[in-house]
């Protein structure tokens, strides 16, 4: 009964591979069901921008030398400042802007506060012209940058945002983790993922800045640049430390399915499900996740309450491989059937012939078997299958006819001859009965 071996074999290498996939991957990261989304814009908050300067008891204070400023401009700096604390930015703009006119006095602080200025006024463009001028008059004021850097990611430049906090971070007197974070978050946002995970892996390890976020984003670049054991380890370690963070459980879910540990995968996106719930996609998601980690019974259970109040055709075909690879065979043919009001394709003929046949109905089965062949050009198998179908519904000369034609076909051709040679011998008999009662007739 060679034939039967192979049609177990087929049951995992025929219809459940032609009709499972899955409908959902973590390689596209901004379009995830039910996944992690990676990219858009990232929760930045960006620190108020510095003003001026002069008299300020920030650390920005100690890298001025106030004995190189001319009084004048001093001045018009104390002035500019005052109005400004009033939120007169206009007069403040006249009043360094008289001095800027005048090349002596102009010093990289007038340019500064004219570009913050401008920045606090609501004027962009001519907030970041200034502020670069100030820049290249003094490169290493920390202040200049980090401005600069939050007007360029404001005005989503991501990869100069990133460059100008990072400038703004080492020349800054005092080491700001915050800062070294934003820059990490404009490079990731520009997609520079080299100088991401530089200044991610500096924070974490060099500065030992283990915030979460700083985790996570670090986490999400190494993933992009499928580096899944590093994405894997960091993750692990956040999640230690909070095994709470939903968020978390789900992108490492990401990490490890790119990583093909599917077992894995599942455990933390059922965790993740645990900790925040599962909408309906996600409820597929899991399904998904569990029939590629062998547990095709768990994964029907989770197709089934996603479904409970309807679903597409090729979701409840999905359904229905589940349960047949679980041996649920009268809940197959019931998720097939709410399948098949969509349209009867020749997988779901396949697989509805496969089912009938694990229940010995071999009559139905060799009708779907029969019907799926004439609209497959494959290597004949089909025909095959529906030959022996009959012969086990007792029906021969159907069988015959339709081992013939799986002899078509040279791959099934040893195949056919076997079962036919199975059915000669009830066939000699059948002929020497009727010659028998024949011959006692006369």
């Amino acid at each position: 009964m060679t034939e039967i071996k192979n049609t177990k074999q087929n049951r995992h290498n025929g219809i459940i591979q032609n009709t499972s996939s899955l409908g959902f991957s973590f390689e596209n990261t901004t379009n995830v069901k039910g996944g992690v989304e990676m990219k858009g814009k990232i929760c930045v908050v960006l620190s108020a921008l510095f003003v001026l300067g002069i008299f300020s008891s920030s650390r920005a204070s100690t890298q001025i030398d106030w004995d190189t400023v001319p009084e004048r401009t001093k001045n018009a700096l104390i002035k500019a400042q005052q109005e400004m604390n009033e939120n007169d930015y206009p007069r403040a703009l006249d009043i360094l802007m008289r001095v800027e006119k005048k090349e002596k006095y102009n010093h990289f602080l007038i340019e500064f506060n004219i570009g913050t200025a401008y920045a606090l006024s609501g004027q962009i463009d001519k907030a970041i012209d200034h502020l670069e001028k100030s820049a290249g008059m003094e490169p290493n004021y920390s202040p200049t940058w980090m401005n600069l850097g939050k007007l360029y990611y404001q005005h989503e430049s991501f990869l100069q945002a990133g460059s100008a906090l990072e400038k703004g971070f080492r020349s800054a007197p005092t080491r700001d983790m915050d800062i070294l974070y934003m820059a990490m978050a404009s490079y990731f946002q520009g997609n520079d993922l080299t100088k991401t995970i530089e200044l991610g892996e500096e924070i974490v390890f060099e500065y030992k800045g283990s915030r979460d976020t700083v985790v996570s984003l670090l986490a999400n670049a190494y993933i992009s640049t499928k580096n899944y054991d590093g994405a894997i380890k960091m993750l692990n370690t956040l999640l230690q430390r909070n095994p709470n963070n939903h968020k978390g459980w789900k992108l490492l879910c990401h990490a490890y399915f790119n990583n093909q540990q599917y077992v894995e995968a599942t455990i933390a996106y059922e965790t993740y499900g645990y900790l925040h719930g599962l909408d309906r996609d996600e409820l597929i998601v899991l399904g998904d996740l569990f029939f590629m980690s062998g547990v095709p019974i768990r994964a029907a259970q989770y197709y089934q309450d996603a479904l409970k109040d309807g679903g597409s055709p090729e979701e409840h075909e999905k359904l229905a491989v589940y349960y047949y690879s679980a041996f649920e065979i009268d809940d197959a043919l019931t998720s097939l059937e709410e399948s098949i009001k969509g349209e009867m394709t020749v997988e779901r003929l396949l697989l509805k012939a496969q089912l009938y046949y694990l229940q010995d109905d071999f009559g139905k089965a060799e009708e779907y078997y029969a019907s799926a062949a004439e609209k497959m050009s494959n290597d004949g198998h089909e025909w095959l299958m529906a030959g022996y179908c009959a012969m086990r519904n007792g029906d021969n000369k159907k069988a015959k006819e339709l081992l013939h034609k799986a002899m078509d076909f040279p791959s099934q051709r040893q195949e056919a001859q076997s079962i036919l040679k199975i059915m000669s011998p009830a066939e000699e008999m059948k002929s020497l009965m009727t010659e028998y009662k024949q011959s006692e007739q006369i």
